[in-house]
């Protein structure tokens, strides 16, 4: 009895030995958690500033080319919109906040229209001139309060995808105002599309 146990227990513990050979592979799961994203910061200056210091200026209003510059990061297409804090720019005084309605402040896509850089004529080897970078505006759209206008749209990416940052004009066409400093808050919001 005493042989058979341990013949029993020696083939128990070959068998766990035959088992506990090493395998020529090794595997496990990998999982990516991936929440959503939807980032906007602005990178231009806080404030941006209209003069109205002549008539025609009064009369066809100012238009600030690249007045603010925004990035966006995103998993998801998305929409920025931008809306105005209030429906009238406040007066510095407090006695004109029903000149300059929300209305009056438009805005627009920039156009850049790349630099060319100079060169000469290969057939009459005259110099042609460089012309510098510029800028130009799509169609403006007046800003409103609430959800406001939409500004920009775009796809999934970082900075880096193309669209995803971006630069926006303003045009300010208040008429003959007051004369007094007039302010208003505009908001970008971004969502996914």
């Amino acid at each position: 009895m005493k042989k058979s146990i341990l013949t029993s227990l020696a083939l128990v513990l070959l068998a766990f030995a035959a088992n506990a050979q090493t395998s020529p592979t090794a595997q496990h799961v990998v999982r990516v958690v991936a929440s959503p994203v939807l980032d906007i910061s602005m990178t231009s200056p806080d404030d941006v500033n209209f003069e109205f210091d002549t008539p025609e200026k009064y009369e066809q209003g100012i238009v600030r080319n690249a007045a603010t510059e925004l990035k966006v990061k995103s998993t998801k297409a998305w929409t920025v919109k931008a809306s105005g804090g209030s429906a009238n720019f406040a007066s510095a005084s407090g006695n004109n906040n029903t000149e300059i309605e929300v209305g009056d402040l438009s805005i627009g896509s920039t156009i850049v229209i790349p630099a060319v850089p100079a060169s000469i004529d290969p057939i009459t080897n005259a110099i042609i001139p460089a012309v510098p970078e510029s800028f130009g505006s799509a169609t403006f759209t007046p800003l409103t309060t609430g959800p406001g206008i939409t500004a920009k749209t775009g796809l999934k990416g970082g900075n880096d995808q193309t669209g995803n940052k971006f630069k926006l004009d303003y045009k300010m066409t208040p008429g003959y105002i007051v004369d007094d400093s007039y302010s208003m808050t505009v908001t970008y919001t971004i969502s996914q599309n």
